[in-house]
């Protein structure tokens, strides 16, 4: 793709003249973002891309994991509440 990129503009390039190029062109990095300088800076040091983002998997919650998660909320806001209560000098 670079030597794209060089023999099309005829010149050499910089890493902001790859990254619009490379924009222009539709390309998107691993996140689905737009190439900046740094990451063409990077790549082309053959750093490794950074992993993509997992894709969202659904899955169906059992009824324990469905309890267990109500008991986890359930103390975690008695816990805050009880901390709201307590003046601030008293805190630990």
């Amino acid at each position: 793709m670079i030597k794209e990129l060089r023999e099309e503009a005829g010149q050499t390039l910089t890493f902001a003249a790859i990254a619009e190029q490379l924009n222009a062109a539709g390309y998107r990095t691993a996140q689905g973002k737009t190439f900046g300088r740094g990451t063409v800076h990077r790549l082309m040091r053959g750093d490794p891309a950074r992993a993509p983002v997992p894709a969202f998997e659904p899955r169906v919650l059992t009824e324990v994991e469905i309890e267990s998660l109500r008991k986890e909320m359930a103390d975690s806001l008695k816990a805050m509440l009880e901390r709201r209560r307590t003046p601030k000098g008293e805190r630990p």
